[in-house]
């Protein structure tokens, strides 16, 4: 079996995954990313460690600039959130996959700043989803394939501790000041 670096590399090349931007600088013409999808894990064991990124947010009013995208399976997991969650179904296969056309039409015609994979390791079906999004910022972590994929990168000290590199991902995205930091300067 192929590893997915590889099917990455073959995808790309066929155009079912679009290149990646070039790796980006900020800089007052090309700001930090303010309207943002995060897509979470689809791995139970990591998607509770992504939790953390809920918990980070929560203070941010919902401004309809953070969206989520969960899987169904995740639903009962998911802490509740004033950002807009959208749960994502999967098509019964062994092992499930992925309704990327559900997804496509969700996501396909929106437009953000960044798409950030909260994914430990690249997969294909993040892949092919992430390069149908409209983000010029595509941020996840380091690993085999993650240069034909996202033009920004975070290396975890590890894959069992990833909060620290939640926190790193979150340090890219200008979400300006949480609204009770706000209110406890006035």
């Amino acid at each position: 079996m192929m590893k997915t670096s590889t099917w990455l590399k073959i995808y790309r090349t066929l155009g079912r995954i679009t290149k990646r931007k070039d790796l980006v600088q900020f800089s007052p013409d090309n700001p930090q990313p303010q309207r943002l999808l995060f897509l979470f894990p689809l791995n139970p064991a990591i998607f509770y460690e992504s939790l953390h990124v809920v918990q980070r947010l929560a203070d941010y009013p919902p401004q309809n600039n953070i969206h989520f995208a969960v899987a169904l399976n995740l639903k009962e997991i998911m802490p509740p959130t004033d950002h807009l969650t959208f749960y994502y179904p999967f098509i019964k296969d062994d092992p499930p996959k992925i309704d990327l056309e559900v997804l496509e039409a969700r996501f396909g015609n929106e437009k953000y700043d960044a798409v950030i994979n909260l994914e430990a390791k690249p997969s294909l079906q993040m892949a092919k989803l992430i390069s149908k999004i409209k983000a010029p910022k595509r941020i996840g972590f380091s690993g085999p394939g993650a240069d034909e994929l996202y033009n920004i990168q975070i290396a975890p000290v590890s894959e069992s501790y990833l909060s620290g590199a939640y926190d790193q991902i979150l340090g890219f995205c200008d979400l300006g000041k949480p609204l009770a930091k706000l209110q406890e300067v006035e």
